[in-house]
């Protein structure tokens, strides 16, 4: 690792914590994908990088269902949303395993 990179990692770091309170890391750890790590010791992305694309894609919008809030969506129109876009990748990946 350079310097470059420890001394982005440290402001990474830094910029997530204010006096000691942790503060959301919205790019590199946001709690709709991080939820897990207190359940098993995972985030989301800790399971998806072993996958294709598309199931990949499944699997997240499948746990991030019911995490994720966004202005102008109740919680429950967001994680139908997301249930949607899961069905979405799911159906692509089918499409293309029978075009084989």
């Amino acid at each position: 690792m350079n310097t470059e990179e420890i001394k982005r990692l440290n402001y990474t770091k830094a910029s997530s914590q204010i006096e000691g309170i942790q503060q959301e890391n919205k790019v590199n750890h946001p709690n709709h994908y991080t939820w897990l790590q207190d359940l098993c010791g995972v985030e989301v992305i800790d399971i998806t990088e072993h996958m294709d694309f598309c199931l990949g894609n499944a699997i997240k919008y499948i746990l991030r269902a019911g995490h994720k809030s966004e202005s102008g969506y109740s919680v429950d129109d967001k994680a139908i949303e997301d249930l949607q876009k899961a069905i979405w990748y799911i159906n692509r990946e089918i499409s293309r395993i029978e075009r084989k």
